[in-house]
């Protein structure tokens, strides 16, 4: 899967996030939350888009949301 459609089934899926891929390749989510509770992150990156949907479904259940439904699975590399 490129890069972009990573980011598309991402953002479809989360829509409290911002998704975007830096310059040096890794994958990037920023709250659209208007406030953030102490115990959570405005922003999470990783490696690949299946790491950062994981930090995006804890973060979620952090701020007492139900996350949505996990689609397939990103292949390793991903987003690099």
């Amino acid at each position: 899967m490129d890069p972009t459609t990573a980011v598309e089934m991402l953002t479809s899926r989360y829509p409290h996030w911002i998704f975007w891929l830096s310059d040096i390749g890794r994958v990037w989510a920023t709250s659209r939350d208007e406030r953030v509770p102490a115990e959570c992150r405005i922003a999470v990156d990783a490696d690949t888009a299946d790491e950062l949907e994981h930090l995006v479904i804890d973060q979620e259940r952090l701020r007492g949301r139900t996350p949505a439904p996990r689609g397939p699975e990103f292949k390793t590399g991903d987003l690099r």
